[in-house]
């Protein structure tokens, strides 16, 4: 591939289009009318929402990074959820907000490097909010 435009900065260059590929095949066409092909400016190209997505996903951009600037945080919430993503997911939710404490504190007491496990309190704290979002559905 080759670039049509300089790669920064604003930009008022033109380039002409002589051929395109249609989506979904392989094959290019030629253009032919207008027959010294199509005007093309960079606020002309556009890409499918769906492309950019599938761009972005497969090399991880959305991602935040894991610790930000400054100390490490104490305790991994962000795994905590993807872990209850996946429990809720695949088992549903248990039949108490207790239970769903339970399973945090128990999560972290497998899954801490240092053995450390956060005050049933702020567990509590931190479930609470997703508790009551997920059972306002009932």
């Amino acid at each position: 591939m080759m670039r049509m435009f300089r790669r920064h900065g604003p930009s008022d260059e033109e380039c002409r289009v002589y051929r395109i590929r249609l989506p979904g095949t392989t094959e290019w066409q030629f253009i032919t009318d207008p027959t010294d092909g199509v005007l093309v400016k960079i606020t002309d190209l556009l890409l499918l929402a769906d492309e950019v997505h599938k761009f972005e996903d497969e090399r991880d951009l959305l991602r935040r990074p894991a610790s930000p600037p400054g100390s490490a945080p104490r305790y991994d919430w962000e795994e905590v959820n993807l872990m209850l993503f996946r429990r809720i997911n695949e088992q549903g939710l248990p039949a108490t907000q207790g239970e769903l404490i339970n399973e945090v504190q128990d999560w972290f007491a497998q899954n801490s490097p240092n053995g450390d496990i956060p005050e049933e309190s702020t567990t509590r704290k931190k479930i609470a909010p997703i508790w009551r979002v997920l059972r306002e559905r009932d």
